[in-house]
This record gives structure tokens, sequence and C-alpha cells, in this order.
């Protein structure tokens, strides 16, 4: 059937650690380059603006690998180096407000920029005088990126003078509201069942909008989902949990695909492949423009004379006569 283009795609487990690895190594190791300015108060200047962008930037990483919180809440999941907010337990929402999270953003941004200037060490030792108090922070997640203020009196005395700096603001372009929006709409299908992963609606989310997601089952009950956005600085993950009344059930699928090897084409031909599945009563549907999928028997035939170059991650849904749903991605990468 014929659908825009898009993806949805599950990352491995190792993605999410990677992250959290990261976003930690970030806050104890990152500073900023030597900046030299037009003068010495401009290089104080941009030293600090620098110290709160690349703090602003990490705050934003983090706190979405841990649902908004930089200081997560008791009702969370352990996770590697991370601590994952249940959004949903027990039929209960606890997804937290948008000012909540604003709030721990300027508490990780505030802990991350003083350990940026590190007392201005790095100027003091090649003979600037500063004085200064302990920066303010205030967080605005806006309907297209973040804006970060800081409150943040800065005295400089120097031979030819005294300048005095206290306000200072960064504009990071990342749409957490997005993030945030869709982790929202989640739990919100979530109520209509509250003890089924709502898998086919989070599909057609991320494949609608141009994401990807993963869910992992940890057990006792407890499924970390993650939503995974492409963005500029590299892949932003927004994570959280999710805690079900399953008692000692498992999350094992009616619906089982067989693995779809990628296709990588280097001159123009005609892939003829059949989607395995099992399961009773399936239908087959592709999310593609490319091709049409048999909708009985999974049958793909797909001429790739006349297509562009580039990488194609296709959607393959299967429902079984009971409702139930399973997705794969096909992957095919044309270079000729």
């Amino acid at each position: 059937m014929g659908h825009k283009k898009g993806q949805v795609a599950l990352f491995m487990i190792a993605a999410v650690l990677v992250m959290a690895a990261g976003s930690l190594y970030f806050f104890y190791s990152k500073k900023p380059e030597k900046i030299t300015g037009k003068n010495e108060f401009d290089e104080v200047q941009i030293f600090i603006e620098t110290c709160l962008k690349n703090a602003a930037e990490d705050g934003i990483y983090f706190i979405s690998l841990q649902g908004g919180y930089y200081e997560a809440p008791e009702n969370s999941l352990p996770f590697a180096f991370i601590q994952i907010p249940h959004y949903w337990s027990h039929g209960r929402e606890n997804v937290p407000k948008k000012e909540i999270i604003e709030q721990e953003l300027s508490k990780f941004v505030q802990d991350s920029m003083e350990f940026c200037i590190s007392n201005f060490t790095s100027l003091k030792e090649i003979g600037y005088s500063i004085e200064y108090s302990r920066p303010s922070i205030v967080s605005k997640i806006a309907d297209r990126n973040v804006i970060i203020r800081a409150e943040f009196p800065v005295k400089i005395l120097t031979e030819s003078g005294i300048k005095e700096f206290k306000d200072f603001n960064s504009v990071i372009d990342i749409n957490l509201k997005e993030k945030y929006d869709y982790a929202n709409q989640i739990i919100e299908k979530q109520k209509k069942d509250a003890n089924s992963i709502p898998l086919g609606f989070m599909a057609e989310l991320a494949y609608n909008n141009n994401f990807t997601f993963e869910y992992i089952y940890m057990g006792n009950g407890d499924v970390i989902y993650s939503l995974i956005f492409n963005e500029s600085l590299g892949n932003l993950i927004y994570a959280f949990a999710a805690k079900y009344d399953w008692g000692n059930a498992t999350t094992s699928q009616p619906i089982r695909i067989i693995d779809i090897p990628e296709f990588n084409l280097t001159e123009p031909k005609v892939i003829n492949y059949k989607v395995e599945a099992s399961g009773d009563n399936l239908t087959f549907y592709d999310y593609t423009d490319l091709f049409d999928i048999n909708p009985k028997t999974g049958q793909i035939n797909f001429d790739a004379f006349d297509v562009s170059a580039g990488n194609y991650n296709i959607l393959i849904k299967v429902i079984d006569g009971n409702g139930n749903e399973a997705f794969t991605i096909m992957r095919i990468s044309i270079n000729y």
C-alpha cells in the first residue's frame, strides 16, 4: 500500500548505553576550547558563553535519557549509568510537567557550568583577576528550541580597567518539546489499555514523524521505551519506563517475523523476496511507495531500475486474525 516515506527502526540496546556514557563523559570532562576575543574582556565573555552553551547541550541530552530529570525520582528504573523514570506504573500516569523538566535542566546546567568555569582557574593562571557569584539558571522549553538564561555576576579586573558582566543567554536548536509531546501521546494511548505495549501506535507515530524507537523488557513487568531522534549534535534519546501488571507473563509476541536480509544493490535489478512470519491468518502491509507487498503471501517484487541512489529503511507490518501486530524493517541500499 502507498504511504509517504519514513522510517521506524529498532536500535540496539548498546545505543542507549553509548549515549548514557557519552553524556556522563561530557558532563565530567567537557571544557570549551580556548577562544581568543578582540580584547581581554571579550575572551572572558566568550569563555563563559561557551561554557553555558556546552552545559545546555549536554543537559538536554542527559535529561532526555532520564525522561526529563537530572535527579531522577524514586519511582525510577536503574539502567546502566542512568535512572529511567516510570511514566506509567500499575495503571497510573507519572509524566512530569514541562515546568519540572525545565527546572531539572536548569539544575544540570548550573552544576555543569560551574564545573566548566572551574573558578576561572585557566584565566587566572594567565593574569586575570576575576570576581564572581554563583550562576542562577532559568531554562525555557520553547516550541522549537530550548532557551537558557544565566544570571552570572562577573567582575574582571585588569591593568586596562574593570568590566562587569551579568546576563548570558544560549539558544539550543533542539525541539525538546516535540520529544516530550510524543512521550505524552504514547502514555495517553497507554491509558486505553493499561497492560499492553502500544507497539502499533508507537510504530505509526515514529513513522509519521521521522524518528525511531525501541523497547526493552527488563523483567518484573518493567519496559524501557527509547525514542531516538537524529539531531545535528548526534542521536538524541528520550527514554522513559512503564511498569505493567503482568505477573510472570512474558512479552513474547504471537507473531514472529523472520529477519529480512539487507539488500545492497550496485546495479539495477529486481528484488524478489518473500517476508516469512509465523502466526494465524496473517496480513502483510508495507509503508513505502517503492513497491506493494502481497497482503496474503508477503511476496515483494521490487524493480529498482528507476530508483534514486540512497539508503531506504522500509517498515513492514504483519497483523494476525486476532489483531496482534508485529513490525520489522527491510533495508535496501542503492549505489549505482
